[in-house]
């Protein structure tokens, strides 16, 4: 869920910024999805839920 409320935010954002052409739409969600999965494979290894 919070996943997708950030991505949700930045691409709000993304309207108001100035994209390159070609990543314009769905590339630019796509890159910043990876971005933010690598984020949180950082956070992997911190909390240890049973």
């Amino acid at each position: 869920t919070l996943a997708i409320i950030l991505i949700a935010g930045l691409r709000q954002k993304m309207g108001y910024s100035d994209v390159p052409r070609p990543f314009r739409g769905v590339a630019i969600a796509m890159v910043i999805t990876g971005v933010m999965a690598m984020a949180f494979m950082g956070f992997a290894g911190m909390v240890n839920i049973q």
